[in-house]
């Protein structure tokens, strides 16, 4: 069994993925495998004018899947579930779009995904990292690359 967080990691300088890259490449000996990228995308139910209802679908590059969550429920699709949003434009309306942009790392049976936001906003907040441990990441390294 796994075990997989994800956090926030604030850099007010936008220099972090060059140093994360650097530190795993170098200090932990890991090394880089492939792209990392996640679309997050936020729609607002039109109808609940004051009650904030929200519903975020997010997708991955390397996977034909989207997730949708509504109301703590977390639905899985295929891709073809965006096209179905898109048509429901009297239902949800598209609020923002955040495209992160990254690179998978293997350090031993760790997973280590890091991204940044592709973003023109000024609200830069940091890069997101993902950290996952568990021996199935032996099989990806072995299998995928």
């Amino acid at each position: 069994m796994g075990v997989t967080s994800v956090l926030l990691w604030k850099d007010s300088n936008g220099q972090g993925m060059m140093k994360f890259h650097e530190r795993i490449t170098t200090t932990l000996l890991g090394s880089a495998k492939d792209k990392w990228a996640i679309q997050v995308k936020l729609y607002r139910d039109i109808k609940s004018t004051g009650t904030g209802k929200f519903m975020y679908t997010t997708e991955f590059y390397n996977t034909n899947k989207i997730y949708c969550l509504i109301d703590d429920v977390i639905v899985e699709a295929e891709r073809e579930m965006e096209n179905i949003l898109e048509k429901l434009k009297n239902l949800w309306l598209l609020r923002q779009t955040i495209v992160y942009d990254g690179n998978t790392y293997i350090i031993g049976d760790f997973l280590i995904r890091v991204a940044y936001p592709k973003t023109t906003n000024s609200n830069y907040k940091g890069m997101l990292v993902e950290v996952g441990f568990s021996l199935i990441f032996l099989t990806y390294k072995y299998t995928y690359h």
